[in-house]
């Protein structure tokens, strides 16, 4: 199996360092295409994979794209894409709020996957939904498997709008959590707690 991450922001620099930290994938079959310097060097020298700064003919010669880049940037970095992709490649989005029906669209593309990992895939202990379309057979779905799986856990939806709905669960549910957490430990400062003995109590 061999990647490309297209994004090294924080979700997609927290899934190329989870694949390589559980082995899923071989740093040498990770090509990130991330623009930043700074962003890229890093995960470079963290990761051991391969890095460029720009789409191009390259990403033919790999098998999954993962698109993870911010929503605001999907348009511009899906029209490179479609100038270079092949039919029998398949596509990954965590994307937020970009359908498939807009994947399809822009990339001309039919082997789609939508998925919507949370937080703690930051940490390794993320927990992915993702619907993959009709044309994804069973081999690319172990693909998908393995890949989120190195990331937390993972569940396939049936349909494109559980993903969706995923979001107020899985989503959004563990920045409650981080939220009741913080005003815990702020109460218990108020008891007379230091705050290292704070964080200990409410952990």
């Amino acid at each position: 199996m061999r990647l490309v991450i297209v994004g090294g922001g924080n979700m997609g620099g927290a899934i190329l360092s989870a694949l390589v930290m559980a082995k899923a994938v071989s740093p040498e079959n990770i090509l990130l295409i991330e623009p930043d310097e700074e962003k890229r060097v890093s995960l470079s020298k963290a990761t051991g994979c391969l890095t460029q700064t720009e789409i191009d003919e390259t990403l033919r010669t790999y098998d999954l794209i993962l698109i993870a880049v911010k929503p605001q940037g999907s348009t511009p970095a899906m029209e490179l894409l479609a100038q270079w992709i092949l039919p029998h490649q398949l596509v990954i989005s965590v994307m937020a709020g970009i359908s498939m029906e807009t994947m399809r669209g822009a990339l001309g593309q039919s082997k789609l996957v939508r998925v919507m990992p949370n937080i703690p895939t930051l940490i390794a202990e993320g927990m992915s939904i993702y619907f993959a379309s009709a044309e994804v057979d069973k081999r690319e779905r172990g693909w998908i498997k393995t890949l989120f799986s190195a990331c937390g856990s993972c569940l396939e939806a049936k349909d494109e709008d559980a993903v969706d709905a995923a979001t107020a669960i899985s989503g959004s549910g563990p920045g409650y959590l981080f939220y009741f957490a913080e005003q815990m430990t702020e109460s218990a400062k108020l008891l007379g707690f230091s705050e290292a003995d704070a964080h200990i109590l409410v952990q």
